[in-house]
């Protein structure tokens, strides 16, 4: 399912790239781009991880008792707490939280997103394949 892989996908970017204006902000005191884009990309990360617009399209798709939706779940939810280590860091505590975000990153997020879009993809091509064997074009 393209969808929910795009999505994993824009969070993210996005989310590496609010780590990366906090990083350059709080260590180099100076922006790694405009702070309007900074802001923008907050509010879309936010919006993203509080909307359950793509989590009901991967529950259609894949079944409310899915592994995929298990793992896009697991997901969302690796992603909301690296968002708010990012929203709640200031610069005092950015060393730490940044040694966090990245561990978060390295051993939970990079592995389950990995595994989590592999199953989308399969699960989408298995679909795709059945809807061709019973000859429907809008499947």
């Amino acid at each position: 399912m393209l969808l929910a892989v795009d999505y994993l996908d824009e969070l993210y970017f996005q989310s590496r790239h609010i780590q990366q204006y906090k990083e350059k902000k709080y260590k180099e005191n100076r922006e790694a781009f405009p702070h309007d884009r900074y802001l923008e990309l907050c509010d879309k990360t936010d919006f993203m991880l509080t909307s359950s617009r793509v989590h009901a399209r991967v529950a259609l798709t894949y079944g409310e008792n899915s592994k995929e939706l298990d793992n896009f779940n697991k997901l969302r939810v690796k992603f909301t707490d690296a968002v708010l280590l990012l929203f709640r860091a200031k610069p005092e505590t950015w060393e730490d939280t940044n040694k966090k975000l990245l561990e978060l990153f390295e051993k939970e997020i990079d592995p389950l997103r990995l595994e989590t879009e592999a199953a989308l993809l399969r699960g989408a091509k298995l679909k795709a394949a059945l809807c061709s064997m019973v000859g429907l074009h809008k499947c």
